[in-house]
């Protein structure tokens, strides 16, 4: 197995306990087919001067971030 694909695998691992997560993120990896596509998980980006949030997946050559809003982004303390 090449290291890519070992490198997706352990992110779609990272994910398993978020079954929506883990859904839409391997329906996604499946639909582009193409392991030449960097994902990058867990990437910050800025809000406001001060605050900062982290997208679960960041795909480097669209410049596209993508959030998946599981429940608990609904009931987080912090959440805002």
């Amino acid at each position: 197995m090449n290291y890519k694909v070992e490198y997706i695998t352990r992110l779609f691992q990272k994910t398993s306990s978020k079954a929506i997560e883990n859904y839409c993120l391997t329906r996604l990896w499946h639909r582009l087919d193409n392991d030449e596509i960097k994902f990058v998980p867990q990437q910050y980006v800025n809000r406001h001067t001060d605050k900062y949030a982290l997208t679960d997946v960041y795909l480097l050559q669209f410049k596209i971030h993508i959030e998946v809003n599981e429940p608990a982004h609904y009931t987080s303390p912090h959440f805002s």
